[in-house]
């Protein structure tokens, strides 16, 4: 966006902005239109950013390594695991 206003403004100044105004407004368009579907391609990730941040402010670093859990893959491992005793067993005796 900033890009394209620096463009649309140089464009005003070397008077051509009339030759490229149709594409200028087309790229404004687009520009809009991303933006709107980044939220929601980007929702998952927002969220968890979002969820890390508050907690830290709230509970410090403590808090934002418990936000961590649900998405650490260790974490979820060992929880598959210990709730699959024949799994835990043969870990166990492997060692």
């Amino acid at each position: 966006e900033n890009d394209l206003e620096r463009l649309t403004k140089n464009a005003e100044k070397e008077q051509y902005y009339e030759r490229i105004e149709q594409q200028i407004q087309g790229l404004k368009t687009t520009i809009d239109l991303s933006k709107k579907n980044d939220l929601d391609t980007f929702k998952a990730q927002i969220k968890k950013i979002l969820e890390q941040e508050i907690a830290t402010r709230y509970t410090l670093e403590k808090g934002a390594i418990e936000t961590s859990f649900d998405s650490d893959r260790d974490i979820i491992k060992a929880i598959e695991v210990l709730g699959n005793e024949e799994e835990y067993n043969t870990l166990l005796s492997d060692v």
